[in-house]
């Protein structure tokens, strides 16, 4: 399978431009006489640093191996030669990851046992290049995040921009529930609840059919899929922007679905899903499918049909 990351947008015009990007409210002037500079851009996770993250699973795949494309940005002129360029792969200092269900430590990816690198280069003529990384499907993601954190090496044609790095965190094993999914308010009893009035308890296979359904929104009205996507994400775990700190870098929030577009959510997936579950005689706690109010403790599947209407 090859994964593309589709946020990355066009790339920057070739020529002598003012450029902010690695440093938040720092200008940087292309100098025509240095190296061309490459780099990842995402919003900034820090004041000081733009960190690119993605998350990388193969909990939804069959395959043993993801062929990955991460793209990077040229600030600097086109060659009319295609050109390489060099990776270095670092230790990460993330000890652990928060998936709302459950957390899970964090190792590094070792090159040739978790990943190899296929090719980093600049295509002839382009203002932008790929980093093409092969995934290899192990068992330490099955318990562990593996984390592969690298940063463009500097070499004889390219410098990287000061603390500018790619972050890609793989998994395995069966799906985690979401933080949207994950009940966040205090309960009085003390327990973490994964449900939501219109979802229900989370299960892997719930959830899976739940991602079914959104991805099946590409055959029966592609337009509205795209949109959704560019959002959302594939997996729906794309970070989201924060007014707060002006950076995307906050979850989706709990229960989405019933605040943004709950009618489509409603159309193409929870009422959908809703049934389904019904039909296969899949457990549900306390109320279980109901169309009166449910609460986290007492448990139970609100009919989605409200939201539609």
């Amino acid at each position: 399978m090859k994964r593309i990351f589709p946020y990355m947008k066009s790339a920057l015009v070739a020529g002598i431009v003012i450029f902010s990007c690695a440093c938040k409210g720092t200008w940087v002037m292309y100098d025509p006489s240095q190296k061309d500079h490459l780099y990842f851009y995402e919003q900034a996770q820090s004041e000081d640093s733009t960190l690119l993250v993605e998350n990388v699973s193969f909990v939804f795949e069959t395959e043993d191996e993801i062929t990955v494309e991460v793209p990077v940005r040229l600030m600097g002129m086109p060659s009319d030669k295609a050109r390489n360029f060099e990776m270095s792969f670092l230790t990460d200092t993330l000890s652990s990851v928060n998936f709302g269900q459950e957390t899970r430590q964090v190792v590094n990816a070792v090159q040739g046992e978790d990943f190899e690198l296929v090719e980093a280069v600049v295509p002839a003529q382009a203002v932008s290049g790929v980093i093409r990384l092969k995934i290899l499907r192990t068992g330490k993601m099955l318990s562990n995040v593996v984390s592969l954190l690298m940063v463009v090496k500097e070499d004889a044609l390219f410098k990287p921009l000061a603390r500018n790095a790619c972050r890609l965190l793989i998994s395995d094993g069966e799906p985690l529930c979401p933080n949207w999914w994950t009940y966040p308010y205090a309960t009085g009893d003390g327990q973490t609840y994964f449900w939501h009035q219109y979802a229900g308890d989370f299960t892997p296979q719930k959830f899976l059919k739940f991602l079914d359904l959104y991805h099946d929104i590409a055959n029966t009205n592609p337009s509205l899929y795209q949109q959704l996507e560019a959002q959302y994400g594939t997996y729906l775990d794309k970070l989201q922007y924060n007014e707060d700190t002006g950076e995307y870098d906050s979850p989706i929030p709990f229960g989405f679905f019933q605040t943004q577009k709950q009618t489509v959510w409603a159309k193409y997936v929870l009422i959908p899903l809703y049934q389904y579950a019904q039909e296969q005689g899949w457990p549900e706690r306390g109320k279980g499918y109901t169309e009166s109010s449910v609460t986290a403790t007492v448990g139970g599947w609100r009919d989605p049909v409200r939201l539609y209407r």
